[in-house]
């Protein structure tokens, strides 16, 4: 498409603002990128974000979740291949709810082919070292995403539609009118009529009067009358000052004795207890040998050995309790993950 600009009655500036105009339109633009960061450890997120996640999925229920509802265990479903880092982060780029991703392996290399797991929050700072496992968090432009639906693949393209749109309309239309009515009247009128009158009269009178007039009439007054009154109150039988400050009786502080319904001990890391009051509805508290106290969940947490290891703590669904080490307890997952 070409276009043509009639000149006649536009000046060269007008035509370089337009010009100005619309080449700054052009060059509007942004690329959002998505950028990794990770450490040694299982994937763990915030209580904050739990309940961000249960209202964005509609009580747990608008995508999968391999255990809903824990800050520990924020893995999404179905988990992935056998996969390199970059090709795990790929597959998760497009899963819906996806903030980051969980490898088998806590120090991976570029081509090494782990197992992967999509998770749906990362928080970095609750990491804990548990096993063979890294954890890697999502990053968009230098920010971690809000918890929600949408696909990271999904947040890059809403982000870059929004950059991409032009913020500015042409400032001008262009105009044939002149921008002041042409006058033909004199700009400046006299300021002040002639005149032949003399500016100031004369006079002959002297400007100032004689000064030699004494300036101070004399006077025989004493300047202060006399007395014989004292110039100061005798002070030693007085006292010598009244009190600065009126008692009081009210005290400076609230008594520190009354009750307060904050609780004072808050839990050490996320899944410790003492008894199984301590953890959820569908929970046990159980000890690892020579270890402390965790929340256990049944069909999601799985026991490698010792009594009620196949019925009570096994695994179902196809999935198997593979060991980790020499621990006692893991997790339920599929054979090839």
């Amino acid at each position: 498409m070409k276009s043509s600009f009639r000149t006649t009655g536009l000046s060269p500036v007008f035509l370089l603002g337009v010009c100005a105009s619309l080449t700054r339109i052009e060059q509007v633009s942004s690329t959002y990128t998505a950028t990794w960061q990770w450490a040694a450890g299982d994937c763990r997120t915030s209580l904050s974000e739990v309940a961000a996640m249960a209202t964005a999925s509609n009580s747990w229920t608008a995508i999968g979740f391999h255990t809903p509802n824990r800050a520990d265990n924020p893995m999404l479903t179905p988990y992935g291949p056998s996969l390199t880092v970059d090709g795990c982060k790929s597959y998760c780029m497009g899963m819906a709810g996806a903030r980051g991703i969980e490898v088998g392996d806590n120090n991976p290399s570029s081509t090494g082919i782990y197992s992967c797991i999509c998770v749906w929050s990362v928080d970095l700072s609750y990491v804990q070292y548990n096993g063979p496992w890294s954890c890697h968090e999502l990053l968009i432009d230098g920010s971690n995403p809000a918890v929600g639906l949408e696909s990271p693949n999904e947040l890059l393209t809403e982000a870059q539609a929004l950059t991409n749109a032009p913020t500015d309309a042409p400032t001008d239309v262009p105009t044939n009118a002149p921008t002041n009515a042409p006058i033909n009247a004199p700009t400046d009128v006299p300021t002040d009529a002639p005149t032949n009158a003399p500016t100031d009269a004369p006079s002959n009178a002297p400007t100032n009067a004689p000064t030699n007039a004494p300036t101070d009439a004399p006077t025989n007054v004493p300047t202060m009358a006399p007395t014989n009154a004292p110039t100061e109150a005798p002070t030693t039988g007085a006292p010598s000052k009244t009190p600065s400050d009126a008692p009081s009786s009210t005290p400076t502080k609230a008594s520190s004795s009354a009750p307060t319904t904050t609780p004072t001990i808050t839990p050490t890391k996320s899944g410790a207890c003492q008894k199984h009051s301590d953890c959820g509805a569908s929970e046990k508290c159980k000890k690892d040998q020579n270890m402390d106290k965790y929340c256990k969940e049944r069909k999601a947490d799985c026991k490698v050995r010792g009594s009620k290891r196949k019925k009570r703590w096994g695994c179902q669904n196809g999935e198997i309790c593979k060991p980790v080490g020499n621990e006692k307890w893991a997790k339920c997952s599929m054979p090839g993950v």
